[in-house]
C-alpha cells in the first residue's frame, strides 16, 4: 500500500506568506523610519512646548514599530530549524560586548570572570538572549546597588560552571551560568 500526498498548495501557500511577512516588514520599517524623520523635524521647529512633546512622542511611537520589525526578523530567525553548533563562550561574549559598547558609548560594559566553556546551541538564540539581557541591565537599571564608581549606565557580564542540584541528570559540564 502506498499513500501520496500532494503538499504543492500548502508549500506556495508558505512560501506566499514569508514572500508578504517579507514586504510587511520592510514596509513598517521604511514607514516607521519616514514617521520618525518627520517627528523629528517638527520637534526641533514647533516652538509651542506641548506640540514639540507630541512631535517627540510620534517619533518615540515610530522608533517602536521600526524595532518592532526588526524584532520579528528576529523571531523568524529563533523559531527557523537551524541545526545548534559549538559556541565558545569567552570570545562570543567578548565580541557582543564590543559591538553592545559601540552601540551604547556612554555606558560601561565590562566582562567578568570567564569560564573555558563550549556550548552547543543556536548561535542566535543565545546572542538574542544575552543582548537583551545586557540592552535591559543598561537601559532599565535604577541605580539602586551600583557598585561601580562609574557613574553612568553600568553592566557586568560573566559566564561560570555551576555543579547541577543533587537530583539533577545533567552532567555539571552541560549547567552554565551566565550572570548579567
Amino acid at each position: 500500500t502506498i499513500v501520496l500526498t500532494d503538499i504543492t498548495d500548502r508549500e506556495r501557500r508558505r512560501q506566499k506568506l514569508e514572500v508578504l511577512n517579507r514586504i510587511l516588514r520592510h514596509n513598517l520599517r521604511n514607514d516607521a523610519t519616514v514617521v520618525r524623520g518627520y517627528g523629528t523635524l517638527l520637534a526641533d521647529q514647533v516652538e509651542d512646548p506641548a506640540l514639540a512633546e507630541m512631535a517627540e512622542s510620534v517619533e518615540a511611537s515610530a522608533s517602536a514599530l521600526a524595532a518592532l520589525g526588526e524584532k520579528s526578523d528576529l523571531v523568524e530567525e529563533l523559531v527557523s530549524d537551524t541545526a545548534p553548533t559549538s559556541v565558545d563562550v569567552a570570545p562570543f561574549i567578548d565580541q557582543l560586548t564590543s559591538e553592545l559598547g559601540r552601540k551604547y558609548p556612554d555606558a560601561r560594559i565590562e566582562v567578568g570572570e570567564v569560564a573555558p566553556i563550549t556550548v552547543t546551541c543556536r548561535q542566535t538564540a543565545l546572542r538574542a538572549v544575552l543582548e537583551n539581557g545586557i540592552e535591559n541591565a543598561l537601559e532599565h537599571h535604577d541605580g539602586q546597588w551600583d557598585v561601580s564608581d562609574y557613574g553612568g549606565p553600568w553592566v557586568r557580564i560573566s559566564a561560570t560552571l555551576e555543579p547541577p542540584p543533587a537530583a539533577a541528570d545533567t552532567p555539571a559540564s552541560e549547567l552554565v551560568t551566565i550572570t548579567i
